[in-house]
């Protein structure tokens, strides 16, 4: 029994500092942090990646078959991207010298899909569509059994958008509950979109925020992390005479905040991350800088805002949106073995 107990504790305690779900699982705990709501990472994927025989001798033809697949309910590459670039599928690694004759065929080339010496690029990926890739290769003359790790990726461009639910309210009403023995802590309600790179807003403030006289204030916090089994293609950075690579150029993420939200973005000494964008009924601002990846996260990125004119009359709900544009790479490998005749 007291075995039962230090676990339940020891879980109680790992949830509390990693955030808001049970370890391994999307299930909300309650006063835990904010409850989220994750959909498909992976949206493009290598189904599956096989070769057909798994065993040959010197000399012998061989087939290598990859399913590409769209999981996600949008055509890809998506409209509204900044990105010309279209799926691109490699065979990129296959034993220097193992094989000879390398011959690929694409699916539906008449339709604009087109080749390369060992691989194919798709012009258009349909919602759950599967496209079929196919190598046929000879084997080399080897004269002693060896084994070759066939490797293949597919690159693809995404845009990933996040909705953040925030809670104001007015600080007449807060008072009136606080009396009244009815004032209660809320938390964000956080949808992370489809792809494998999320970035979502929060404020680090308790909620709901309160607001006198339409004005307040708090902190808000940009997270960016890689959530699907490949990893972000490095692009160049785009600053003249600067050849570094980066995860996320700055211009592809973008925040949409609402109305009456200010970003504290010109203030001396500040180190907030954003710049102004367009205006409108709702504050745009994009990064100021690139973002690189460690382990798979960015560090937070935080920068103070301001309510102003904000209309709260008793309470109100508004959201946050952020979007992030990238290109990604999925890879997947098939053992293939040399066996001579004896």
């Amino acid at each position: 029994m007291r075995a039962l107990l230090l676990l339940f504790l020891l879980l109680i305690l790992t949830v509390y500092t990693s955030g808001c779900t049970v370890p391994g699982t999307n299930i909300p705990i309650p006063g835990f942090g904010p409850e989220v709501i994750e959909e498909t990472s992976d949206v493009v994927r290598i189904k599956s990646l096989n070769i057909y025989p798994q065993k040959a001798a010197p000399n012998q033809q061989v087939r290598l078959v990859a399913y590409i697949e769209n999981t996600g309910k949008e055509s890809i590459p998506q409209k509204g991207l900044t990105s010309t670039a279209h799926i691109k599928v490699e065979l990129y690694d296959y034993c220097s010298g193992m094989f000879n004759d390398i011959e690929v065929t694409c699916p539906n080339e008449k339709s604009g899909t087109s080749k390369t010496d060992t691989g194919c690029t798709i012009t258009k990926l349909l919602p759950k569509e599967i496209k079929e890739i196919d190598w046929k290769m000879t084997v080399s003359n080897i004269p002693l059994k060896t084994q070759c790790e066939l490797k293949v990726y597919v690159q693809y461009p995404y845009k990933t958008t996040s909705i953040t639910t925030v809670y104001f309210i007015n600080q007449d009403e807060m008072q009136r509950q606080l009396e009244q023995g009815t004032f209660k802590s809320k938390e964000s309600l956080i949808s992370k979109g489809p792809g494998p790179i999320k970035a979502y807003l929060t404020l680090l403030d308790d909620q709901p925020i309160p607001i006198k006289d339409g004005s307040g204030s708090s902190t808000l916090s940009l997270n960016i992390e890689n959530r699907g089994k490949g990893f972000p293609h490095k692009v160049a950075d785009g600053n003249d005479g600067n050849s570094d690579k980066v995860d996320i150029k700055k211009g592809n993420v973008k925040l949409t905040l609402p109305e009456g939200f200010t970003l504290a973005t010109k203030d001396k000494g500040d180190e907030c991350a954003f710049k102004d964008g367009k205006s409108g009924s709702n504050k745009k601002y994009t990064l100021k800088e690139d973002v690189r990846l460690i382990k798979d996260k960015s560090s937070p990125l935080i920068c103070p805002v301001k309510f102003n004119d904000l209309k709260v009359p008793k309470e109100s709900t508004m959201r946050m949106t952020v979007e992030v544009e990238y290109e990604y790479e999925f890879r997947k490998s098939v053992l293939f073995t040399v066996e001579p005749k004896v």
